[in-house]
């Protein structure tokens, strides 16, 4: 299994979580640190965008997401946002399988346990 993060989704993160009563930009990057361990980061470019915009589901930074993980060949995309993979108007386009984190370290711990 390997997994993968957008550049984005850790700025999106920073910036959600900054909101956040206790939040520490310290803890933050060694979460960062710690994850570029384990996952491969990648940032979003040009062709990311390039097909969001002649993606149809109107929901752009989505659009951006999907592009992404779609580019990166994902077949499981880790997300709060159940409506990710099953927009309507992305209806003939890759399949991907959507879990929340919880869902997600529910699975891979099972796993884990199994072997």
């Amino acid at each position: 299994m390997e997994g993968a993060i957008s550049t984005q989704s850790i700025l999106d993160s920073a910036y959600i979580l900054s909101k956040t009563p206790g939040f520490s930009q310290t803890r933050f990057k060694e979460a960062v640190f710690y994850l570029n361990n384990y996952l491969n980061i990648y940032s979003v470019d040009i062709f990311n965008v390039e097909s969001a915009l002649r993606h149809p589901s109107g929901d752009f930074e989505d659009d951006v997401h999907w592009a992404f993980a779609d580019a990166t060949s994902c077949d499981v995309v880790i997300t709060g946002d159940k409506k990710f993979c099953t927009h309507p108007d992305w209806e003939g386009y890759r399949k991907m399988e959507c879990v929340t984190p919880k869902e997600f370290v529910e699975r891979i711990t099972d796993q884990t346990s199994a072997q």
